[in-house]
This record gives C-alpha cells, sequence and structure tokens, in this order.
C-alpha cells in the first residue's frame, strides 16, 4: 500500500485535503478533521540515505489500546508524535489498506467524540446549601408523543437486528439484513435537519430520523426529489449497491443514474457526492460482470486515458502519426512540443517523432526489453477492494472471475480476493523517455543548423545512433521524391535514335565521314569540394543572447548566479516566484536546451549544471 491511497480514501470519502504545513520539512503533511481542526493523522515521506528510495511512514490518532486488538507488523508505536492517542502505520506491500482506513476511521470518531460537565454552584440565597430541582433544556427535536404509534414495520426491524456491531464486516451483514428486511416499507414522515455520521446505517438513526429516511426514500422512489441530509443520502445509495429496490445489477446503475441526475446534479442534493457515487458504480459494474461498455461509462477518465496513450505506444504500427505524438506529448508533458523540431512545422514534427518512436519499438533493447517495457514496465497485480469505501454486503460474492477492461487494464477475481493488474507510475522511467526527446532535437538542430546547439548528457548518448538512422532515412526519402522522374516509351528511343542519326549525316562532310572513330571521350568532372560545416562552437558565437528577459528577471538571474538569494528583489517587484521561474526557463530554454531553474513554490533554485553556462550568457559571451 502506498500513502497516496490513504490521501486519496480521505479526500473522496471525506473532502479532506492533504495538507503540506512546513516549507522546510516538503515530505511531511497532515490530514485534519475538517469538523473539530485537529490532527487526525501526520504523514511521512522520508528518504533513506542508504538506497536512496523514498520511505512512507504515517502516525494516526486512533489510540494506542488499538496495538492490543490489530496485531500487523506494519501497526507500531508512533515514528513523531508523542503520547497515548498516537500509533505509527509503515507503508509496504504488506500493509493492508482495510486495517490503515480502519485506524483513519477511529481517529475521526475519537476525536469527535464530546461530553458535558455540569457544575453546580453555592446557592446565594441562604438556602442553607439545599438545591432545587431545576429542568434542564432540551437539545434537538422534542420526543415523539406517547400515543403516537411506532410503525409494526420499524419495531420488528429494530427487534431482529437492533445491536450495533463492532467490525465493518459484520456491521454492513447486518445492514443488508436490515435493507432487505425494511425493501417495501413505506412511511410519510418528514425529516429537515442536519445528521453526520460517516457510514451511516439504519442503527445510527433514531426513530424520528428512521421514519423521516423511509419518507424521503418513499417519495424518491416515486420520483419526487426533496433535500435530505448528506449522510442519509448515503444509505440510500448503499441500499442499492446491495441489491435492496433493484432487481438486476443492470437495474441498480440505472436507479444511480437516475438518482445522479435528479438529486446531485439537479442541485438538490451536495454534488461532492458525485465522486463516490461515480466510483461505486464503475467498481459494481466490474464486480458484476456487466459489459465493458457499461464500466468505461463510469471509469476514471485519466486512467482511460493513460491507457489509450499506452496502448498507442506499445503498438504503434497499428497508430497514425497523430496518435503517437500525441501520447508522447501525454507522457512528456511540454518537452515534446518546446523543440526545435515542433517550431519547424507541426506536421513534420509530427511524423519525426512518431517515427523515431516505430524505430526504436524495433529495434532498440534495453536490459533485454523492448524499448516500451524499458521506459514504462510490465503489467503488475496488485490487491483491488471494490466498494472498500461504502458499507456494502453480498450474501453470495463473486469467487472467480476475469475481466479486461482495457489492452492495458485487467481485474480478476480469485477466491474472492480481487486484484487489478496494470502499468503503473512506480515503473515509469521518465529519464529515459524524455532522453528521447530531448536527444531528438539535438541532433535536428545540429543537421539543419537551427536554433543553438545543445550541450550533449553522456547519460542520453546511447539514443544517439537510433535517431540519427531515422534522419538519414528521411533525408533519402526527401532526396528520391525530389528526383525528376523522366518516362520513355521504346518506340519513343528507336525515334529519337533514328533522327540522331539523320542529322549527323547532313552536319559531317565527307573528309570528316572518312576519318569518322567511334572512340568517344569522356570529360573529367571535377570532384565537388566537401561541404564546410559550422563547428558547435562556430555557431555560437555568432548568436546573441536571448531576447525577452526584462531588468527585474536579469536581477533574479543574476543573483542566483552569483549565490545570492533574489528574495528581496521579487517582494520589491512584487512578482510570483513560480511565475518569474517559468519565464525564466522560457526565455533561456532554446539557448540552454533544458530548464535552469526549479521553484517549490516560494523558493528558486538554480540547476548546478548550467551555472557556468549562465554566467557566460549574462556576461554577453557566446562561447
Amino acid at each position: 500500500m502506498r500513502l497516496s491511497e490513504l490521501t486519496d480514501y480521505a479526500a473522496q470519502r471525506y473532502g479532506i485535503k492533504e495538507e503540506f504545513k512546513w516549507d522546510a520539512f516538503p515530505g511531511f503533511s497532515v490530514l485534519t478533521d475538517p469538523r473539530t481542526g485537529r490532527w487526525a493523522a501526520l504523514l511521512m515521506r522520508l528518504r533513506d540515505e542508504e538506497t536512496g528510495e523514498t520511505v512512507e511512514r504515517c502516525d494516526i490518532k486512533c489510540g494506542q489500546r488499538t496495538l492490543s486488538t490489530i496485531r500487523a507488523p506494519f501497526v507500531t508505536l508512533p515514528f513523531r508524535m508523542s503520547g497515548y492517542r498516537w500509533v505509527g502505520v509503515a507503508f509496504d506491500e504488506s500493509t493492508d489498506p482495510e486495517i490503515v482506513f480502519s485506524l483513519f476511521e477511529r481517529a475521526l470518531q475519537s476525536d469527535s467524540k464530546s461530553g458535558y460537565t455540569i457544575r453546580l454552584s453555592t446557592p446565594s440565597d441562604g438556602g442553607g446549601g439545599l438545591y432545587r430541582e431545576t429542568p434542564l433544556s432540551t437539545v434537538g427535536p422534542p420526543p415523539l408523543s406517547k400515543r403516537t404509534p411506532v410503525p409494526e414495520k420499524i419495531v420488528e426491524m429494530k427487534k431482529r437486528f437492533g445491536r450495533q456491531e463492532y467490525s465493518q464486516e459484520r456491521n454492513a451483514r447486518q445492514f443488508y439484513l436490515q435493507a432487505k428486511f425494511m425493501e417495501d416499507y413505506e412511511d410519510d414522515a418528514v425529516w429537515t435537519e442536519d445528521f453526520l455520521r460517516y457510514y451511516p446505517t439504519y442503527n445510527d438513526l433514531s426513530l424520528r430520523q428512521l421514519r423521516g429516511y423511509f419518507g424521503w426514500r418513499t417519495r424518491i422512489r416515486k420520483g419526487i426529489y426533496e433535500p435530505i441530509a448528506t449522510s442519509m443520502a448515503y444509505i440510500y445509495i448503499y441500499e442499492l449497491l446491495c441489491g435492496v429496490g433493484a432487481a438486476t445489477p443492470e437495474e441498480t446503475l440505472e436507479k444511480m443514474k437516475t438518482f445522479e441526475a435528479g438529486y446531485l446534479k439537479s442541485g438538490i442534493g451536495e454534488m461532492w457526492i458525485s465522486a463516490n457515487l461515480r466510483r461505486w458504480m464503475f467498481e459494481y459494474a466490474v464486480i458484476h460482470s456487466l459489459p465493458v461498455e457499461t464500466s468505461l461509462a463510469f471509469a476514471n477518465p485519466d486512467d482511460l486515458e493513460k491507457d489509450a496513450h499506452l496502448s498507442v505506444l506499445k503498438d504503434p504500427k497499428s497508430h497514425t502519426d497523430e496518435e503517437i505524438f500525441n501520447a508522447l506529448v501525454h507522457f512528456g508533458k511540454r518537452a515534446a512540443i518546446r523543440t526545435a523540431i515542433y517550431k519547424q512545422g507541426e506536421e513534420k514534427a509530427k511524423h519525426l517523432f512518431a517515427e523515431i518512436w516505430r524505430h526504436l519499438s524495433e529495434t532498440c533493447r534495453i536490459g533485454g526489453k523492448n524499448f516500451f517495457t524499458a521506459c514504462f514496465g510490465n503489467r503488475c497485480s496488485y490487491r483491488w477492494y471494490p466498494l472498500s469505501n461504502a458499507v456494502y454486503w453480498e450474501e453470495n460474492p463473486v469467487r472467480q472471475a476475469d475481466y479486461d477492461l482495457t489492452s492495458c487494464r485487467s481485474f480478476r477475481c480469485r477466491d474472492g480476493q480481487w486484484f487489478e493488474k496494470r502499468y503503473a507510475d512506480l515503473h515509469f522511467h521518465r529519464n529515459r523517455f524524455l532522453a528521447v526527446i530531448r536527444e531528438a532535437d539535438r541532433i535536428f538542430r545540429k543537421r539543419t543548423k537551427s536554433g543553438h546547439y545543445l550541450k550533449e548528457k553522456p547519460e542520453d548518448l546511447w539514443a544517439a545512433p537510433f535517431i540519427e538512422e531515422v534522419f538519414d532515412a528521411e533525408d533519402r526519402a526527401r532526396a528520391e521524391a525530389a528526383r525528376p522522374v523522366v518516362t520513355l516509351s521504346l518506340s519513343e528511343i528507336e525515334h529519337v535514335r533514328r533522327d540522331a542519326a539523320i542529322t549527323r549525316e547532313r552536319l559531317l562532310t565527307e573528309e570528316e565521314t572518312d576519318g569518322l572513330t567511334a572512340t568517344s571521350t569522356a570529360e573529367e568532372i571535377p570532384p565537388v569540394p566537401e561541404e564546410t560545416r559550422v563547428s558547435p562552437a562556430e555557431a555560437d558565437e555568432s548568436s546573441a543572447a536571448p531576447d525577452g528577459l526584462d531588468e527585474p528577471h536579469t536581477a533574479v538571474l543574476t543573483a542566483l548566479v552569483e549565490g545570492k538569494s533574489p528574495a528581496d528583489r521579487i517582494r520589491a517587484e512584487r512578482l510570483i516566484p513560480s511565475v518569474v521561474t517559468d519565464r525564466i526557463n522560457e526565455a533561456l530554454f532554446d539557448r540552454i536546451g533544458d530548464n535552469i531553474l526549479e521553484c517549490d513554490g516560494n523558493t528558486i533554485t538554480l540547476v548546478e549544471d548550467y551555472r557556468e553556462d549562465i554566467k557566460r550568457i549574462l556576461k554577453g559571451e557566446t562561447g
């Protein structure tokens, strides 16, 4: 499990965003309870000095008593926080997401508990220290009248399934049994007050709230949409996921879509519920093996876009130049469109980059792997927990299943456990991928003498021979296309020969005819002198510093080169560090061929590899 799975869970389930509070410690962040403002978890991303890898840790405020009930090697004493309220979690392949999510749930629930202290002051009326009975005011709606009858269905439901189960699994099954029992129940009560619970079930509702919920559900089923507390709206979705109120999985999805359109998109309910709803609709479609077209309609658009581009790069022969170039831009971000090749013409750039990728896919092997695998790795299986952040139960769950969503993503179930097989960002060799784009740009500039020459990077030179071969092939094809084509038939050749013979006889005298020999001499054509090439150093000597930097930006760059902080100048000019960084990088990209500055949001730093180059540019030198 990765730490990002916990942050995604907190964001999607509770709308809690990860907060980075310390500029000096960028690897530390917190998750805060939105109701109390207190920390629920401290997240840590630390660099291992020996291996160079990032180690992920977390302290969760769920109480150390959980250590006696949850015995897992990845749950320990806290790493940074102190006190009995905190436990630590180590993130690696053995970390169980369900346990981590349950610990986070406990942190939020324990923080929400509150109590009241009643202090009686000493009477000042001389009453001898006796306290009189004083009625305490109540909070919330008045109790139901004893004359108000409780529906027999609710009484029976409470009688059969009234206790609150501790474990999440038992609680989900109990909710399922309650929901099936109350499937056809109708009411006309109304509930308009607030109600907040995480993973709400019927057992969390009072009698008045239960009747209000079932009255709202009755009207929802009739197409009458009214506002209700968000937690109660979640109960309705949980019912549908458990197959309550729908006969088939297809009908369940249709009712979810109807609810989304009528209750959420109409503005009656909280629209942020849609994020969870769409995720659950996708997961529900997969575990019930519904048609792939149905699942794709609810899948994460970012995942689908990534898979589509991967399938293009994996089989480039079956795709167009446009599709290959778009895939390169997706994974290379802006690198593929900032090159000198692209500036020479969009269509030319798309064709050249597509041909380079096709050639690498066919001929390049790195560590015994084809180039696609060397860049993106192999598809790997990861545990998948569908509907894990919902109250969901199925009496007869799927035990074995195989489901192919795209050519790059599939799901399988073995003995009731689900796995997702996909390409992971963890195995994406971005530097190897970007080396191709940068080397293509460098070689193109050198061959066409356009722009400023780029410095060679030793770690990227492995790609040069493959790219040179593509450029050579393109040059040959271009020369062949420019060669004039002359078409002559055999009859035309014979006609030309007869005309030439007649003309010769008319022009020659008799003496010339007698002395004519069949010998002909060929003129020797002097060899064409080799083209004089301009070296990179000579090309740079004729270039000038790029335009686009005004005096404040030049001052910032000068300060960085001299090892000084430009913070005072940036504040004085009321500039934004990230904007300053982008502008300077853009202005000098053609000259350097890479970004020379980096910015973490507040602090600008100079890439040390280019310090001497920038010094020469600021001095007006061209070498």
